[in-house]
C-alpha cells in the first residue's frame, strides 16, 4: 500500500496537540501510543487501516503514514487529521 508524509505547523502546546490527537483517533475506534516526541496510530476506515507514526520537533509534527488504503489520498489522511490537530 502507499505511503505518504507531511508535516503540520501547530501554535499551542505540544501537550495539548497530543491529546487533541488521541482523543479524536481514539473516537474514531482507532489507536494512539505516544507523547510529546513521538507515537504511533492507528485509524479504522472502511477500506482498511490508516497506519503511522508521528515526530515532534519545536511546533512542528511530523506524519509518516506507512500503510493506507490505495483509494484514500495522502491529501485526504492530511485533511482528517488536520482536524484532530488544530
Amino acid at each position: 500500500m502507499a505511503r505518504c508524509n507531511f508535516s503540520i505547523e501547530f501554535s499551542d502546546t505540544a501537550e495539548s496537540l497530543i491529546e487533541r490527537a488521541r482523543e479524536g483517533i481514539i473516537h474514531a475506534k482507532g489507536e494512539f501510543t505516544g507523547d510529546v516526541t513521538l507515537g504511533t496510530f492507528v485509524v479504522p476506515t472502511a477500506l482498511g487501516n490508516i497506519e503511522g507514526r508521528y515526530t515532534l520537533e519545536d511546533s512542528v509534527i511530523t506524519i509518516f503514514v506507512a500503510d493506507k488504503p490505495m483509494l484514500i489520498s495522502c491529501k485526504r489522511i492530511e485533511s482528517e487529521l488536520r482536524k484532530f490537530m488544530v
